[in-house]
């Protein structure tokens, strides 16, 4: 398999792999990363609390028809990785949390890599276009895409340029944060569901989900992934803007009045677009699901306010410019997005003019 787009979640995804045993290559635009995977391999860490469970965990009210996979993934080329072994666990950290050093194969160039069984592409939102792109010498004709990124449009433009038939979507709870060039850490667990356009949990879809659990990915097969993916969209809608606009994480904003008002009112609001979309949230109340997000991550930082604090581009157009779109679209007002969504806009309109003074 190859990962487009290994960043935090990628690295994860395609480290966890690899350690079980699947010829994984990592994908990555900045040579300094692939230098350093190549030369030291994937140190993949987390601290006890932020390990995944053992068995997926499905959020409240999910209906049954969330399953689990029965057969691994078939890997056609050898799985061994450059190394010859695997992974290597420190014990004197293992006590502390995960530690792991993953040896894998790491390139700038997807054409190195030649066609692979699965493409998984992590990249953010506005790189989606570019990621399929890169992505077509990887493709043969069973070959999958799975994309597994934040808001809405990515399944789409993937499709539109690998082909619809190859194109599954996916959605995860689990977070992860770039530490320096060739380390990731887990920040936060979560189960993971994956599935087809159309709903139906195909022998491929189950393969995959049975795959990722069996290396450490807590993952389901779902025949109702939109309802997911919206409540997904929901908290970060509520969740992402907010905490990068005023550098807070989950604690901080279950840990002010005014700042849980706002992500509650922001997630109703997206629950009423999803509602009038026929979604039906896999939860009952959208705020309350936004506040046991938080609680969830607790001191973590949402992907959101580590771009901005790195300086970096937004998934602001794919998440609330989603659901303003959609809001028109369907007849539902959105004030409360339409203003998150203009003020991350402002502000890294602000950044990129200081900077070019």
């Amino acid at each position: 398999m190859a990962v487009v787009g290994a960043g935090g979640i990628g690295s994860v995804f395609g480290g966890r792999l690899a350690a079980a045993g699947h010829e994984v290559w990592l994908i990555h635009r900045r040579p300094e990363v692939v230098q350093a995977l190549q030369r030291n391999g994937l140190h993949l860490t987390a601290p006890t609390t932020a390990e995944p469970p053992p068995h997926p965990r499905p959020p409240p009210d999910q209906s049954p028809s969330v399953r689990p996979a029965v057969e691994p993934l078939r890997v056609q080329r050898a799985v061994q990785p450059p190394s010859g072994q695997p992974f290597a666990v420190d014990p004197a950290k293992r006590a502390a949390g995960l530690d792991l050093h993953i040896r894998l194969h790491a390139t700038i160039d997807a054409a190195e890599v030649g066609d692979v069984d699965l493409v998984l592409i992590t990249t953010k939102a506005f790189d989606t276009l570019a990621a399929a792109e890169s992505a077509r010498p990887l493709v043969n004709p069973s070959t999958c895409v799975l994309s597994l990124q934040n808001g809405l449009g990515n399944l789409e433009t993937i499709a539109e340029v690998l082909g619809a038939e190859r194109s599954l979507l996916g959605m995860t709870y689990l977070g992860a944060a770039v530490r320096g060039p060739g380390h990731v850490a887990f920040t936060a667990p979560g189960p993971t569901f994956i599935g087809e356009a159309n709903a139906e949990l195909s022998p491929r879809v189950l393969n995959l989900a049975e795959a990722f659990s069996a290396a450490g990915i807590p993952t389901q097969a779902t025949d109702h992934l939109w309802d997911l993916v919206w409540g997904k969209l929901v908290i970060n809608a509520a969740l992402n803007a907010a905490c990068a606009l005023l550098g807070a994480g989950g604690d901080d904003i279950l840990g002010s009045d005014a700042a849980s008002q706002l992500t509650g009112i922001v997630a109703e609001e997206t629950a009423r677009v999803a509602a009038a979309l026929g979604i039906n949230l896999p939860y009952a109340d959208a705020a309350e699901r936004v506040w046991q997000h938080c609680h969830d991550i607790g001191s973590s930082k949402p992907s959101m306010l580590q771009d901005m604090e790195r300086g970096r581009p937004t998934e602001i157009e794919a998440i609330n410019g989603a659901v303003v779109r959609t809001g028109q679209r369907v007849g539902v007002p959105t004030p409360y997005n339409q203003a998150l969504l203009l003020l991350v806009r402002a502000s890294e309109q602000v950044r990129v003019r200081r900077t070019a003074h």
